[in-house]
């Protein structure tokens, strides 16, 4: 079962599901294998100042 892998923040609701149709339809038309086994998973920080670049937070 393929698994497909996403973080990111402030990301709605419409792109979320947008982001997890168009990731799995995409990976099935490459790699030939059915759209069905495809999983996403979107992992949500709770915002830029959870992530950091350079020893800086990005908020």
């Amino acid at each position: 079962m393929p698994l497909i892998e996403l973080t990111s923040f402030n990301l709605s609701d419409d792109v979320k599901r947008n982001l997890v149709n168009e990731l799995a339809k995409t990976a099935s038309e490459v790699t030939g294998k059915p759209l069905e086994y495809f999983t996403v998973v979107i992992r949500e920080v709770s915002g830029p100042e959870a992530w950091g670049h350079r020893g800086k937070c990005l908020g």
